[in-house]
């Protein structure tokens, strides 16, 4: 598995998702706001294919979701080992943007380490 992030501050605004696999990819231009959800799946001869989402608020999704685990329903989809990843993520870009250094996160254990 491997994720690259990247970002810039003089370049046009965008936003975007690309999940690529062994058969094609799946590409989301506003994978964070839930605004305008749409997939996009492409494969490799084969016309893209579209797969419409309804739009959603993702915060009001959380606290729902948040709110059926404090009444008692299933765990939170995005629990306390999710929570401690991504502050380690966060550790780890800050680190790395002090230190110069590039860094790589090991998502089995959520560590970060030198690369």
């Amino acid at each position: 598995m491997l994720g690259s992030f990247d970002c810039g501050f003089d370049v046009p605004p965008r936003a975007g998702i690309e999940v690529v696999g062994e058969t094609g990819t799946i590409v989301s231009l506003d994978p964070w706001h839930g605004q305008a959800p749409e997939l996009r799946i492409l494969r490799p001869g084969s016309d893209p294919e579209d797969v419409p989402a309804e739009p959603a608020n993702p915060y009001a999704l959380e606290l729902d979701d948040f709110s059926r685990a404090v009444r008692g329903g299933a765990p939170p989809r995005l629990g306390r080992e999710d929570a401690v990843g991504q502050a380690r993520a966060i550790e780890a870009l800050y680190r790395s943007a002090a230190e110069g250094e590039r860094r790589t996160l090991d998502l089995r254990s959520a560590c970060a380490r030198r690369r």
